[in-house]
């Protein structure tokens, strides 16, 4: 092993795995983060089930969410969880993001309460590094869930919105 692999392994383990630091080549911050599952993020994806029906439409979250979901911008974060997807577009050079995102079928599924994901990931530059559990169902994150009342008209998620 060379004494750069070395130096980089001692970096990551002691640092980026513990309170984070700054790379002493580059200076760039590095942490290892868990993230969980919160009723902000599920309330976004039932949002996010609610226009998407059916399964598979690109929606332009900046021009048709309500300001309770492009506050927070939580459910974004459960792309981690391979539950919705950010289109990527590579005609545009200007812009970092299209702003268009869509469920995946395992989110249409965790939404309408048919499966259970687990309820961490740890990330690390914006990547899942892994998996933790117990497994949670939308019902275990947001009390009181009914999956037939959030896909009527009368659904209101955040009633001060």
């Amino acid at each position: 092993m060379t004494d750069m692999f070395n130096v980089r392994h001692q970096w990551f383990t002691e640092t980026i795995l513990g309170d984070g630091g700054h790379c002493p080549c580059c200076d760039r911050w590095g942490k290892q983060y868990r993230r969980g599952i919160n009723t902000t993020m599920a309330n976004g994806m039932v949002w996010l089930a609610q226009q998407t029906v059916p399964c598979g439409e690109w929606i332009d979250v900046p021009k048709t969410a309500g300001r309770d979901v492009l506050a927070t911008n939580q459910f974004t974060t459960m792309r981690w969880w391979k539950m919705c997807e950010r289109h990527i577009d590579i005609e545009d050079t200007e812009r970092k993001h299209s702003g268009l995102w869509r469920i995946t079928d395992l989110g249409a599924r965790w939404v309408r309460g048919e499966v259970a994901v687990p309820r961490y990931v740890w990330t690390y530059n914006n990547e899942v590094k892994a998996i933790e559990g117990p497994d949670v169902f939308i019902g275990d994150i947001v009390e009181g869930f009914s999956y037939p009342e959030i896909m009527s008209a009368a659904y209101n998620a955040h009633p001060d919105a």
